[in-house]
C-alpha cells in the first residue's frame, strides 16, 4: 500500500499517444512515461494536509474522468493509497472529511471515528 503523502499521480490524456487512457499511482523515484504527473512529485504536497491532498485526489479524479479516462482503471489505481482503501472499506479516514467538502454534503453524525 502507498500512503497519500506518497503518492504519485500519472496519467496520460492527449488522444495522439500510444498511451492515452492511461492512469497509474506510484511513489516518486522511478522513471515514469506519462505526460501528466502530480502529488508527491511536488514539493507542495508534503506541506498539504491528508485531508487537502484527499480533496486533490477527489478533484484529479473527476479531472482525468472528464478528459476520457475509465473510472475503473482510475479507481482501481487509487486502491493503492492507503487511505482511499480504507475510505471505500471503512468509510473513515481523511477521504470521509475531503468528499464532504467536495460534494457539499455535511456529515450529519460521527460513525465513532475520530477527525483527522
Amino acid at each position: 500500500m502507498i500512503k497519500l503523502a506518497d503518492a504519485v499521480f500519472l496519467w496520460e490524456d492527449d488522444r495522439q499517444s500510444p498511451n492515452w487512457g492511461k492512469f497509474a499511482v506510484a511513489t516518486s523515484g522511478g522513471a515514469f512515461d506519462y505526460a501528466n504527473s502530480v502529488g508527491a512529485v511536488f514539493g507542495h504536497w508534503g506541506l498539504l494536509s491528508d485531508v487537502e491532498r484527499a480533496v486533490g485526489v477527489l478533484a484529479l479524479q473527476n479531472w482525468v474522468m472528464r478528459a476520457g479516462l475509465s473510472w475503473d482503471v482510475v479507481h482501481s489505481e487509487c486502491l493503492k493509497i492507503e487511505e482511499y482503501a480504507s475510505w471505500c472499506e471503512r468509510e473513515e479516514g481523511p477521504f470521509t472529511r475531503a468528499y464532504a467538502c467536495v460534494s457539499g454534503v455535511e456529515l450529519l453524525f460521527d460513525h465513532g471515528h475520530e477527525e483527522d
